[in-house]
């Protein structure tokens, strides 16, 4: 079994990591272990600790250890969804 359909290589990814950095390029492949191979990866770094962003750094061709990959979704096609009201609880006594 496959984690990826196979329609999805060659299409662009976003992933999230462990420690706040966050990547985007097109998936070339995937193994068992989960590492990733990205093309075009342009790497994307937020520390909100000291609450500044650092300018995007094009890394091109890299191996994304898999054990570290918080989040992986598409690119192409994220819609926002709305914000569901919020609705107050008040005591039926």
């Amino acid at each position: 079994h496959y984690l990826f359909p196979l329609q999805d290589k060659d299409k662009n990814k976003e992933m999230k990591f462990q420690g706040g950095r966050e990547a985007s390029g097109v998936l070339k492949g995937f193994d068992h272990l989960l590492y990733l191979v990205l093309d075009g990866t342009i790497e994307c770094i937020e520390w909100l600790i000291y609450t500044f962003i650092l300018p995007p750094q094009q890394l091109g061709l890299a191996v994304c250890r898999g054990t570290s990959v918080v989040l992986i979704c598409p690119q192409d096609g994220l819609e926002t969804i709305p914000k569901a009201p919020s609705y107050s609880r008040r005591a039926s006594w």
